[in-house]
């Protein structure tokens, strides 16, 4: 009997073999790429091999569905949609930049499906409200470039909950990728909204116009929890779509406002609260 030992899987390796023994590293395994993986290669041959173009939008449909019987579990189908979605999206841009002018119709009745069938997975688990990577709960940060430091302070008492917080801010951004597109995948992905609240981050047109509508519609639909954290003296009370979630301070006690004991007193109770929500919800199921 032979032993195959294998240290590092890379997602496009695939280990087949009759009465071997494998012996795996699972620090190196990542289910979440290998489905990512599986979605790449079938985004080549359904999409950009051009085979919708012959084949229309119902045999994509057709080809995607019976793709997902592959899948077992709720996670596993949202990973792969997750990912063809990330392909279709980056196809249609392209191609938009590359042949403004030919008809779109088909690729866009394309990701409607794909739009369709990520809708109907939540259906199943909306009792968690919880979107899970890996075990962890994401969660999203907003917040104004003008107030950076008060982010660095958050981020470094949520190094305790590394292990069941995936935390977002755009510095996870890559040089290369499109950071609006990122953006609008990590509040897609997230059920914690984190909302560092000042004046610079009302004046922020692309948070009015992009972040705030978003995440307040999965607040209002889908059940993700708004925190929000009063960083500097600012008209909250007037802001109503906001100042209905309750601030974790009193807005007449911002944290420009506070000693350095209370600030960081003030993080920790941010950083309790986020815990006791990822617990109650994983205890829930």
């Amino acid at each position: 009997m032979s032993k195959i030992n294998i240290h590092s899987l890379q997602s496009n390796n695939t280990v087949v073999g009759d009465n071997n023994e494998i012996v795996m590293s699972t620090s190196h395994y990542s289910q979440d790429a290998l489905l990512r993986d599986e979605a790449d290669r079938f985004n080549q041959h359904n999409i950009e091999a051009n085979y919708y173009i012959a084949s229309g939008h119902k045999n994509f449909i057709n080809e995607l569905r019976l793709e997902l019987f592959n899948y077992y579990t709720v996670e596993s189908k949202s990973i792969f949609l997750d990912q063809v979605k990330k392909g279709l999206i980056k196809y249609i841009k392209d191609f938009e930049e590359e042949a403004p002018d030919n008809d779109l119709s088909v690729l866009r009745k394309m990701l409607m499906f794909i739009d369709q069938e990520i809708n109907e997975l939540p259906k199943i688990v909306q009792t968690n409200s919880i979107t899970m990577k890996g075990g962890r709960t994401k969660v999203f940060i907003s917040y104004s470039q003008k107030d950076r430091s008060f982010l660095d302070d958050l981020k470094r008492h949520f190094k305790s909950l590394e292990d069941i917080v995936d935390f977002w801010d755009d510095s996870r951004i890559e040089p290369g990728q499109k950071w609006k597109e990122e953006i609008e995948l990590a509040m897609n992905g997230a059920e914690i909204a984190i909302l560092l609240i000042s004046a610079d981050f009302y004046c922020s047109d692309f948070i009015k116009t992009n972040e705030l509508p978003r995440l307040l519609k999965k607040a209002n639909e889908e059940g993700a929890t708004i925190l929000c954290v009063i960083l500097k003296p600012c008209m909250f009370d007037d802001f109503k779509e906001i100042n209905v979630y309750q601030a974790i301070n009193d807005p007449k006690k911002s944290i420009l406002a506070l000693n350095e004991v209370q600030r960081e007193e003030m993080w920790v109770s941010l950083v309790t609260q986020v815990k006791n929500i990822v617990n109650n919800k994983v205890n829930s199921k």
